[in-house]
């Protein structure tokens, strides 16, 4: 038997862990799937939903607010595809580690399964040390715009 017809779960995992990961990508560089509500609208719906509850108040009317239930969107079902295929890429090379699948191939198939994990996780780590420089830049500008 050759290594090519032995691995077939470790490549199997290094496959569907570059599909993953490949998906992950595409979703961040194309951007989100759905529009998310604008910043205006938000809190347009927001202080109307005070204001009914304010009135509702002075009136004495029970104001019992409904939970809102989250809906999935798009982008959030893209974002749990992608984290799904990289642990099932991930089991894929844990498996073929357990049936004595040549190493190279297997850690391969973990590596990039657990890239494909990670991969939505750092994006956001990324985002937020990005946001945090910025606000550290700016306030920075301002500081020395008005020092005396």
């Amino acid at each position: 038997m050759t290594n090519e017809a032995s691995s077939k779960f470790a490549i199997a995992g290094i496959v569907i862990g570059l599909l993953s990961i490949l998906a992950g990508s595409l979703h961040f560089f194309l951007g989100p799937i759905e529009k998310t509500p604008t910043l205006e609208n938000v809190v347009q719906e927001k202080t109307a939903a005070l204001k009914d509850a304010i009135i509702a108040g002075i009136k004495g009317e029970p104001t019992t607010a409904e939970p809102q239930r989250r809906q999935l969107s798009g982008d959030d079902i893209a974002r749990a595809a992608t984290i799904g295929t990289g642990i099932l890429a991930l089991a894929l090379g844990i498996v073929g580690l357990v049936r004595r699948e040549p190493m190279r191939e297997s850690a391969a198939a973990m590596a990039v399964g657990g890239a494909a994990v990670v991969l939505p996780f750092a994006v956001y780590a990324v985002m937020l040390i990005l946001g945090m420089m910025l606000i550290v830049s700016i306030i920075g500008a301002v500081g020395d715009v008005f020092s005396f």
